[in-house]
């Protein structure tokens, strides 16, 4: 099937689909005893993180994309460097908070298009949240309260009237940072205190998974720092969306726009601010 047998709608659509229906497969087996193994640099793998793949792969066939896959070997780069539009996925993202039970995890779908995300959806099953956007459209989020919205919205436009525009949260007289529940490094800490003294009032709160960027997408915190190890597909969803509520997604230092046609599937280390409120100049102190 040509990549371009869709429109770009009819993939948005597609993506959505397969996000909510992962997201159920994670929690019928979330809401059961479920056992953990390790992958050989020891991070946590369950039934889940493979339903949740097979799902959305299923799911996303029919798109005649190629898929790049946190739970599938990936093509070697001699193959992906052809790619000029793909599936970018983490099916279940946040596996460790997954396994402690506390909600934070999320099913990513990035659809990456010359090397950048041109759209993405989250969903986080533990509330039935959905997130969906990029940096052409913006960006919106949407919570399912029942089976509902499975039958009635069938298009990309369906979803986009049914859902609330991003950011919404306006900003307090404090500057909120968020920082990672599982993966605060040392590098993060020092440069928080420095970050301090440059504002009047500091505060933060620690999230797990691709939630963060939704926060950040809200408009709930001004600054994310991440200087420890994320793959792309523990960003490229997310990417999509906080920039299409008009946040930057930057490399740090360099403050380039994080992209994704690249040899190594290791992303640099990254801020997520909201330009808005803070000087991309500020980050590098």
């Amino acid at each position: 099937m040509s990549e371009f047998a869709h429109t770009t709608n009819e993939l948005y659509a597609i993506a959505i689909d397969a996000a909510i229906k992962a997201g159920a497969a994670i929690a019928a087996i979330y809401n059961r005893d479920f056992e953990v193994s390790y992958k050989p640099d020891q991070s946590p793998l369950t039934d889940a993180d493979l339903a949740s793949h097979n799902c959305i792969k299923s799911l996303l066939a029919e798109s005649g994309l190629p898929l790049l896959s946190e739970e599938e070997n990936a093509p070697s780069w001699s193959i992906r460097r052809s790619w000029s539009r793909y599936w970018l996925i983490d099916p279940l993202d946040g596996t460790k908070e997954f396994v402690k039970r506390n909600g934070e995890f999320t099913v990513n779908i990035a659809l990456i298009e010359d090397g950048f995300p041109l759209f993405g959806v989250i969903f986080i099953p533990a509330g039935s949240q959905l997130y969906f956007g990029g940096q052409q459209m913006g960006s919106y989020r949407f919570i399912l309260e029942d089976e509902e919205p499975l039958i009635k919205k069938t298009t990309f436009h369906d979803w986009l009237d049914a859902s609330l525009k991003l950011p919404v949260v306006p900003k307090s007289k404090d500057t909120w940072i968020m920082l990672s529940s599982s993966h605060f490094s040392n590098k993060a800490e020092t440069w928080l205190k420095r970050i301090k003294n440059h504002f009047s009032s500091v505060k933060t709160i620690n999230v797990g998974s691709s939630i963060k960027f939704c926060r950040m997408a809200e408009g709930m915190v001004q600054l994310y720092p991440r200087f420890s190890p994320t793959m792309q597909w523990d960003t490229a969803a997310g990417q999509a969306i906080a920039e299409g509520a008009g946040m930057s997604v930057v490399s740090y230092p360099g403050k380039k726009r994080l992209s994704y046609h690249r040899d190594t599937l290791l992303n640099p280390e990254f801020i997520v601010l909201d330009p808005r409120y803070i000087s991309p100049e500020i980050i590098d102190i």
